[in-house]
């Protein structure tokens, strides 16, 4: 009878430490929501339209010029309208909203190839206009959005170095901003189950998902599946165990092997479900 009693209760650490796990990625969830989009004032000598990418002035912290080739070792962020951020900071000290990190929607170029899902951005030689990052060096986020679906696009001439005239697309994309180094050995953003996440929730909520969140909602999925694989193994070979000793418990070892499969059931199911949360509120 202990041995029925012990099997119904090995499983139950597990699912407190999943419980656990889901209480803090939806409090890490919570946490990043609110650090979602938040843009910060600077100075701009001109008015800079939506969508633009922007560096640092080398002569000022505080102004900031259109992003191109030149200047892209300086990447800040992206041009956002005011109402469009969560949170405005120092929105009385400059007249150009950036956001630095968080979604946005940014301009982009097929000057450097058409842009997809995952690719990572960096500055193009249109000034203002970002393009796909295939070259190691300062990125400023990643996209979360194809250069093909989107309904705001619009054509321009620019020369290359040998002042012939090429026709470029540009578009305004969804993307998750953040500066940072690009190696093309070394790109996690472009991961294709992280991807896959992001393309689902905005298939499913309609709006972007930053890569915290598609990291975090992998993880519970992943916690989940192991978790219900721990619990499978170690009753299994419990029940073996327990119908060697005594033959007699074998009906009520069974019962309890039922109960276990449908805690299992409900510990894949809350997963599916957190992950869901996650990536759609």
């Amino acid at each position: 009878m202990f041995e029925i009693v012990n099997l119904k209760l090995k499983f139950r650490p597990a699912i407190v430490v999943l419980a656990l796990f889901a209480v803090a990625a939806l409090l890490l969830i919570s946490h990043q929501v609110k650090a979602d989009t938040v843009s910060q004032a600077f100075n701009s000598g001109d008015n800079l339209v939506e969508g633009s990418v922007v560096s640092l002035n080398s002569n000022s912290a505080k102004n900031i010029q259109l992003a191109n080739t030149s200047n892209s070792d300086s990447l800040l962020g992206v041009v956002v309208v005011p109402q469009n951020a969560l949170v405005n900071l120092n929105s009385n000290v400059g007249n150009t909203q950036v956001v630095t990190n968080g979604q946005a929607k940014v301009m982009v170029s097929d000057i450097n190839g058409v842009v997809k899902n995952g690719d990572l951005l960096t500055a193009s030689p249109i000034s203002g206009i970002a393009m796909k990052a295939t070259l190691q060096g300062r990125t400023v986020g990643t996209s979360i959005e194809d250069f093909d679906k989107s309904a705001q696009k619009r054509t321009e001439t620019v020369k290359d170095k040998a002042g012939k005239e090429n026709t470029v697309s540009i578009a305004l994309i969804n993307a998750n901003v953040v500066v940072s180094n690009y190696s093309p050995q070394n790109n996690f953003d472009a991961n294709s189950v992280v991807n896959g996440i992001k393309s689902f929730a905005f298939s499913a909520s309609g709006k972007p998902i930053s890569t915290v969140r598609a990291v975090v909602a992998l993880l519970v999925l992943l916690v989940a599946v192991v978790v219900s694989i721990i619990i499978l193994y170690t009753t299994v070979l419990s029940s073996i165990r327990s119908i060697g000793r005594n033959p007699l418990s074998k009906h009520a070892i069974l019962q309890s092997l039922v109960q276990v499969i449908a805690a299992i059931v409900v510990i894949m199911a809350s997963g599916f479900l957190i992950s869901y949360l996650i990536i759609t509120r």
